[in-house]
């Protein structure tokens, strides 16, 4: 992986690290209360106080659980909202699905490119590495002119110092 990729490397891994820890936490709740009915009906009365209610609430809530995470449970609990976290949690699923940051598509070429072209470049990557992928261009004159476009491990190298070199080595050994 080239240096300046690192970067959006490892900001991408932090950022499903962290959301993938909550998500684990939001099931693990929610399966705990789905388990023990009694916990859930406490939780839901009005019988206890708001504060006996997040004392109990606390003992399904994972080790290591951040205290934003607590904080939030604790605002669920509040506002009455707490039997909706199978909602919750369904919907921040759906959420990181498409919040994931997807591939990057690293275009190069000789020259500056219009915005126009850059869209019409942007389109076709789109159309064929799906609608996830984000376009950098980069402008390197050594290329000559063409484009050389990198997404993941896939190369498509139509630069015209590419087509050279192709030439002149088909040459060499003919």
């Amino acid at each position: 992986m080239r240096r300046e990729e690192l970067p959006l490397h490892y900001a991408q891994t932090l950022y499903e690290m962290a959301l993938e820890e909550w998500a684990s936490w939001l099931k693990s709740v929610q399966q705990a209360l789905t388990e023990n009915r009694a916990l859930a009906d406490f939780l839901a009365s009005d019988e206890a106080s708001p504060a006996e209610k997040y004392q109990r609430l606390q003992t399904v809530v994972p080790q290591g659980a951040s205290e934003k995470f607590r904080r939030f449970l604790g605002f669920l609990l509040d506002k009455g909202h707490l039997p909706m976290l199978p909602d919750v949690t369904a919907a921040f699923e759906r959420l990181m699905t498409r919040g994931r940051v997807q591939e990057v598509a690293h275009v190069t070429s000789a020259v500056e490119l219009s915005e126009e072209e850059r869209e019409r470049i942007a389109a076709l990557i789109r159309r064929r590495f799906g609608a996830d992928v984000d376009c950098e261009f980069h402008v390197d004159p050594s290329l000559l002119g063409g484009l050389h476009i990198r997404v993941g491990d896939t190369v498509i190298d139509g630069t015209l110092a590419s087509q050279l070199e192709r030439l002149r080595e088909q040459l060499l050994s003919s």
